[in-house]
């Protein structure tokens, strides 16, 4: 799904490109029958889109843009759409994941993303912390922000949730309620994933966290 599309139209060809040559066979020999599900259109958005309809799908994964909308037009219309998450001058990383849990995926289903970190560290990050994201189960939090990952110049993390299932129940604690790390020592740094890049650092695993916590961080696991 791509707002552009020529990108929408380039990466359906790579894909029927990929598929022949797994096949061994010329493009244009490649089944008409073959799924490309692909389409331009705006993700958060448009609504007329079948590849985005309600429930679609068990599994989402998703790298979602890190960038503020620079349009005022259309900052205020995702504003509109996501009043939950889109506070501030706010990261489109936000509503994409609203729109994950809360739209694309099934009850119960599972959402995983390689996300810009910086909702833990500025103001517009607040309520996606406090009020939204308690509403999952959060399975893995992983701070990736010491990673070398070409192309991403972004202090990122990895976030993988699962929406709650019809009936369902969290496994800890009361329904809703988030799930709060133990913690000792000093104060710690913003959310426990201040970049310390050009360290060498590797990725810190701040998971798995237990099935109904919140988007508390996990302690991080004593090296052996």
């Amino acid at each position: 799904m791509d707002v552009d599309a020529y990108a929408a139209a380039l990466t359906a060809y790579r894909l029927l490109a990929c598929s022949a040559s797994v096949l061994g066979v010329g493009l244009d020999r490649v089944p008409e029958s073959l799924p490309v599900n692909v389409a331009a259109a705006d993700s958060l958005l448009d609504r007329t889109e079948p590849l985005l309809a309600a429930s679609a799908y068990h599994a989402c994964v998703a790298n979602p843009p890190y960038i503020t909308p620079k349009d005022p037009t259309v900052r205020d219309q995702i504003r509109a759409a996501y009043p939950q998450v889109a506070a501030g001058k706010y990261s489109l990383a936000l509503p994409f994941t609203a729109l994950m849990l809360e739209h694309l995926a099934v009850p119960g289903g599972f959402v995983a993303q390689l996300t810009a970190n910086s909702f833990m560290k500025r103001e517009f990050g607040r309520r996606y912390v406090t009020e939204f994201l308690p509403r999952f189960d959060a399975r893995w939090i992983i701070d990736t922000s010491g990673a070398y990952i070409p192309g991403h110049g972004t202090p990122t993390c990895i976030l993988v949730h699962r929406g709650p299932a019809a009936g369902r129940r969290h496994g800890h604690g009361d329904p809703g309620q988030p799930w709060r790390a133990p913690h000792s020592g000093g104060p710690r740094k913003r959310a426990g994933l201040e970049s310390d890049r050009g360290r060498g650092r590797q990725p810190t695993c701040l998971g798995p966290v237990p099935s109904g916590c919140g988007p508390r961080m996990a302690r991080r696991r004593p090296s052996a």
